[in-house]
Order: C-alpha cells, then sequence, then structure tokens
C-alpha cells in the first residue's frame, strides 16, 4: 500500500511550514470477504486525521454524491429483462487519482520516519481529507463527460450513452462502476473500458455478482435475477443480543401497533441496554434495499426513536429475529413478467 502511494505522487517531502497546521495520518487494517463469506485478501489503507482540518483554510465543499439503490435495483432489473450483458469494475486507490488543490501538510506515515524537521505536502486526495470524496466525484465525472456520456438528471452517478439501437447505462459508487450494455454496443463499452484503463488502474470484476453489500445471483438461461443481502443481516445480527426473543415469522406482528403507541403514551420505562438507533439505522438500511417486507414496522418503530421503551426494544428485536429466519428472502426479477 505504502508503494501505491508512492507510485501515484500522493506528496512531496518538503520543510515544515511555520506558520500552517500539520494533520496526522494513520493505518486501517481490513478484511475483504467473498461472497461465501472466505477470506478474500487482507488490506492495508493510509488514512488522513481529517478531522483536524479547518474549514475555510484547508477543505471547502466536501459533498459527493452515490448512486442511489433504487437506479441499482433499477439496472439490475432492465438487465434481467432485456437480457443485457453487464461488466464490474473497480478502481484501485480511486481517491489517489484525484490532485487537492489546498495546502496540506501531512505528518509522516506511521513506519516511515522522515529525516529531521520534514513534513509530507499532499498532492491527491488521500482518504481520509473531508473534499477527498468531492474531488474524486469529480475528477471521474470529467473523464466520463470527455468520452462522451451525459450525466442523468434525476441521479448524479447514473451516466448514459444513446445511439442507433445501442444504449449504454453506467452507474458509479464511489470507486466501483456498474455498466450494462445492450444492443450493439459492445464495441462502444469496450473503448469506453479501454480509455479508462488508461486513464486509472482498474480491475474488472466480470459480471457483477456482489455490489453494495448485496449479493446478485443471475440465471441468463431462465432470465431471472435474485437479489439479497444474507452476509450483511449476519454481520448486523451479531451485533445484537437475541437470545431472549422467539423465532418470528412476521416482521409487524398485529399487536404490535397498539403495544408501542400504548407504551409512549402512558411513558413507561426504559431498563433493557440496547442500541434501539443502530438497529433502526440498519433495518432502514435493509428496507430500502432489498427487504421491503419491513418496511412498514422499520418506519413505525423509527417514528419513536426520540422516546422509546422496553416495549420499542422488544418489537426491534422481533423484527431483527424475523430477518434471522428469512436470510435468503430477497428481489427476485424475472423477464417474464406476465406470470
Amino acid at each position: 500500500e505504502y508503494g501505491s502511494l508512492l507510485a501515484n505522487h500522493t506528496w512531496d517531502v518538503v520543510d515544515r511550514p511555520s506558520n500552517a497546521p500539520v494533520i496526522g495520518c494513520r493505518w486501517v487494517f481490513d478484511i475483504k470477504f467473498n461472497p461465501d463469506g472466505s477470506i478474500k485478501r487482507y488490506k492495508a489503507r493510509l488514512v488522513a486525521q481529517g478531522f483536524s482540518q479547518t474549514y475555510g483554510v484547508d477543505y471547502f465543499e466536501t459533498f459527493s454524491p452515490v448512486v442511489t439503490t433504487a437506479t441499482v435495483r433499477m439496472l439490475l432489473a432492465l438487465a434481467t429483462i432485456n437480457n443485457w450483458d453487464t461488466s464490474q469494475l473497480d478502481v484501485d486507490t480511486a481517491y489517489l487519482n484525484a490532485p487537492v488543490k489546498e495546502e496540506i501538510f501531512m505528518k509522516a506515515v506511521p513506519g516511515y520516519p522522515l529525516p529531521g524537521n520534514k513534513v509530507l505536502r499532499l498532492k491527491k486526495s488521500l482518504y481520509g481529507l473531508k473534499q477527498a470524496g468531492k474531488n474524486w466525484s469529480d475528477f471521474l465525472s470529467k473523464h466520463l463527460l470527455e468520452l462522451g456520456l451525459q450525466r442523468s438528471e434525476y441521479d448524479p452517478c447514473l451516466y448514459y450513452k444513446i445511439a442507433d439501437n445501442s444504449i449504454l447505462l453506467l452507474a458509479v459508487y464511489v470507486d466501483d462502476i456498474l455498466i450494462k450494455i445492450t444492443g450493439n454496443a459492445t464495441d462502444e463499452i469496450k473503448r469506453i473500458i479501454d480509455e479508462l484503463s488508461k486513464r486509472f488502474k482498474l480491475k474488472s470484476m466480470g459480471d457483477a455478482n456482489q455490489l453494495l453489500g448485496m449479493l446478485i445471483e443471475r440465471d441468463r438461461s431462465s432470465r431471472t435475477m435474485k437479489i439479497y443481502q444474507a452476509p450483511y443481516i449476519n454481520k448486523m445480527l451479531s451485533q445484537f443480543d437475541l437470545s431472549d426473543v422467539r423465532m418470528s415469522k412476521l416482521p409487524a406482528p398485529a399487536d404490535m401497533f397498539c403495544q408501542v403507541t400504548e407504551a409512549a403514551f402512558n411513558g413507561d420505562k426504559r431498563t433493557v441496554k440496547f442500541d434501539y438507533l443502530s438497529a433502526i439505522g440498519c433495518l432502514q438500511y435493509l428496507s430500502n434495499t432489498t427487504r421491503p417486507d419491513i418496511v412498514v414496522a422499520t418506519r413505525f418503530l423509527s417514528s419513536f426513536s426520540s422516546n422509546y421503551t422496553d416495549v420499542h426494544i422488544r418489537y426491534v428485536k422481533k423484527v431483527l429475529k424475523y430477518l434471522e429466519s428469512t436470510l435468503d428472502m430477497g428481489l427476485f426479477y424475472r423477464a417474464d413478467t406476465s406470470s
């Protein structure tokens, strides 16, 4: 990883300035997993301590869009119905491609000391900088537009190109690029990938089978696709103790609405230690991606986030227990929509 930072000319070694702040950095270690749960690779990433940056001095705008889950679901559905080919690409060390405009100084990388009173002046948008995401988003968008793609008015991370009888759709989520093609766009997609490969270090992931925490199972012969989030649910459930909850067949039992409303109205006590807000956040993410069956229960329970009681906690646990018993449920697309 350190070699990659040097190869990308991420910084210059300079004398420590007397009148400018110097931020720190640290290594972050992670394990990447395959769809089946096996270890794919060990990963290390150098992250700048952007929390010490000062607005108006070493950063300004920070917002960077990401593709919505609705757009991703739409693309997957279109690919299934129309039997489109798909390609998934990953940009290696994506942020390090984007230059940083502000003057930012950073301390030496842990494990790689600098001589004397030297520091690093950043030239690229190192992970952790407040503006890093925006810099990369703007940089990638500039290149995609130069290649002849247009940006959607409805989702700024969806790009498209329509010519003759072919359609090319490209969705961007940070450094993951999902491409859908149809008609005679095969040559065009090859051109786009070749051009991007000249500008960035790309890894071709083949057909999309894992994206944004979703597992994608596709059968081209029957023109069907299933997307679900069993690994994410298992990871989420490991955070919460559900040993005191019976298995639930429904996400929202019939008595939930009365019981929960009555508990809030009566001002019942909260005695159970449970991270209610974290659980609600996880449930909201799932309900917006592949589990619409928990939407009603999640929205209702989330409306009590500021005054939840033991009763609310019990019913949130019931939703989690329901997910535990329905791990493999998700969205199913098929080309034959008449049956």
